[in-house]
Protein backbone atom coordinates (compact mmCIF):
# COMPACT_ATOMS: atom_id res chain seq x y z
CA UNK A 1 0.00 0.00 0.00
CA UNK A 2 2.59 2.28 1.30
CA UNK A 3 4.56 1.78 -2.40
CA UNK A 4 1.00 2.51 -4.34
CA UNK A 5 1.10 5.73 -2.61
CA UNK A 6 4.55 6.70 -3.20
CA UNK A 7 4.15 5.61 -6.88
CA UNK A 8 1.07 8.03 -7.20
CA UNK A 9 2.29 10.71 -5.67
CA UNK A 10 5.86 10.62 -7.62
CA UNK A 11 3.57 10.82 -10.78
CA UNK A 12 1.16 13.64 -9.88
CA UNK A 13 3.56 16.12 -7.39
CA UNK A 14 5.63 16.95 -11.03
CA UNK A 15 2.29 17.33 -12.60
CA UNK A 16 1.20 19.60 -10.30
CA UNK A 17 4.13 21.72 -10.25
CA UNK A 18 4.13 22.34 -14.03
CA UNK A 19 0.85 23.31 -14.23
CA UNK A 20 1.46 25.84 -10.89
CA UNK A 21 4.00 27.12 -12.87
CA UNK A 22 2.86 27.21 -16.12
CA UNK A 23 1.47 30.50 -16.94
CA UNK A 24 -0.86 31.57 -19.76
CA UNK A 25 0.28 34.49 -21.89
CA UNK A 26 -2.70 36.97 -22.93
CA UNK A 27 -3.22 39.97 -24.35
CA UNK A 28 -4.42 42.15 -21.72
CA UNK A 29 -4.60 45.24 -24.18
CA UNK A 30 -4.63 46.68 -28.05
CA UNK A 31 -2.00 49.40 -27.94
CA UNK A 32 -3.72 51.42 -31.42
CA UNK A 33 -7.42 52.56 -31.89
CA UNK A 34 -6.57 50.65 -35.44
CA UNK A 35 -4.77 47.14 -35.41
CA UNK A 36 -3.70 45.09 -37.99
CA UNK A 37 -5.45 41.56 -38.22
CA UNK A 38 -4.33 39.18 -40.30
CA UNK A 39 -6.07 35.49 -41.26
CA UNK A 40 -3.76 32.44 -40.72
CA UNK A 41 -2.11 32.85 -44.73
CA UNK A 42 -1.70 36.75 -43.55
CA UNK A 43 -3.87 38.48 -46.05
CA UNK A 44 -4.18 41.47 -43.35
CA UNK A 45 -6.90 44.72 -42.80
CA UNK A 46 -6.43 47.30 -40.18
CA UNK A 47 -9.92 46.74 -37.91
CA UNK A 48 -10.79 49.16 -35.22
CA UNK A 49 -9.80 47.65 -32.34
CA UNK A 50 -13.05 48.53 -29.94
CA UNK A 51 -14.70 45.80 -32.50
CA UNK A 52 -12.68 43.22 -31.25
CA UNK A 53 -13.37 41.58 -27.40
CA UNK A 54 -11.87 44.36 -24.84
CA UNK A 55 -8.80 42.71 -23.30
CA UNK A 56 -8.97 44.72 -20.49
CA UNK A 57 -12.64 43.12 -18.96
CA UNK A 58 -11.64 39.85 -20.33
CA UNK A 59 -7.88 39.10 -21.13
CA UNK A 60 -7.15 37.17 -24.66
CA UNK A 61 -5.17 33.66 -24.73
CA UNK A 62 -2.38 33.40 -27.34
CA UNK A 63 -2.64 30.59 -28.42
CA UNK A 64 0.53 30.54 -30.88
CA UNK A 65 3.42 32.57 -32.05
CA UNK A 66 5.20 33.17 -35.17
CA UNK A 67 9.20 34.26 -34.49
CA UNK A 68 9.96 34.80 -38.25
CA UNK A 69 7.16 37.25 -38.38
CA UNK A 70 6.50 38.43 -34.66
CA UNK A 71 2.58 37.47 -34.70
CA UNK A 72 0.72 36.40 -32.11
CA UNK A 73 -2.31 34.09 -32.65
CA UNK A 74 -5.93 34.49 -30.60
CA UNK A 75 -8.83 32.92 -30.75
CA UNK A 76 -12.29 35.09 -31.71
CA UNK A 77 -15.57 33.49 -31.71
CA UNK A 78 -14.29 30.46 -33.75
CA UNK A 79 -11.78 32.34 -35.94
CA UNK A 80 -8.11 32.40 -35.62
CA UNK A 81 -6.97 35.87 -35.98
CA UNK A 82 -2.91 36.78 -36.15
CA UNK A 83 -1.66 40.23 -34.92
CA UNK A 84 1.91 41.68 -34.77
CA UNK A 85 3.25 42.08 -31.37
CA UNK A 86 4.30 45.60 -31.04
CA UNK A 87 0.50 46.11 -31.49
CA UNK A 88 -0.64 44.76 -27.92
CA UNK A 89 0.31 44.55 -24.15
CA UNK A 90 1.02 41.45 -23.13
CA UNK A 91 0.76 39.91 -19.70
CA UNK A 92 4.19 38.66 -19.44
CA UNK A 93 7.60 40.24 -20.27
CA UNK A 94 10.32 38.96 -22.70
CA UNK A 95 13.86 38.36 -21.32
CA UNK A 96 16.63 39.61 -23.29
CA UNK A 97 19.53 37.37 -24.02
CA UNK A 98 21.00 40.35 -25.71
CA UNK A 99 21.34 43.54 -23.81
CA UNK A 100 20.73 46.39 -26.53
CA UNK A 101 22.24 48.92 -24.51
CA UNK A 102 25.71 46.90 -24.92
CA UNK A 103 25.46 46.84 -28.62
CA UNK A 104 28.12 49.16 -30.21
CA UNK A 105 26.16 52.08 -33.17
CA UNK A 106 28.06 52.88 -35.95
CA UNK A 107 25.94 55.05 -37.89
CA UNK A 108 24.51 58.38 -36.81
CA UNK A 109 21.22 57.30 -38.21
CA UNK A 110 20.71 53.93 -36.50
CA UNK A 111 21.26 56.32 -33.26
CA UNK A 112 17.78 58.60 -33.82
CA UNK A 113 16.15 54.94 -34.03
CA UNK A 114 13.58 53.52 -31.14
CA UNK A 115 13.74 49.61 -30.79
CA UNK A 116 11.14 47.19 -29.17
CA UNK A 117 12.15 44.06 -28.10
CA UNK A 118 9.82 41.33 -27.93
CA UNK A 119 9.00 37.61 -28.31
CA UNK A 120 11.63 36.43 -29.83
CA UNK A 121 12.91 39.63 -31.79
CA UNK A 122 16.19 40.96 -31.37
CA UNK A 123 17.72 44.51 -31.11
Amino acid sequence: MKALTLVISLLCFPLGLSVAQAKEVKIIDFLMDEVEICDNDYNCQDVPAKTLPDPTKSPIPVVAFDENEGMLKFVVKDEEKWIHQTEVELNQKALASVICTDQKISRKSDKEVFATYGLGEGC
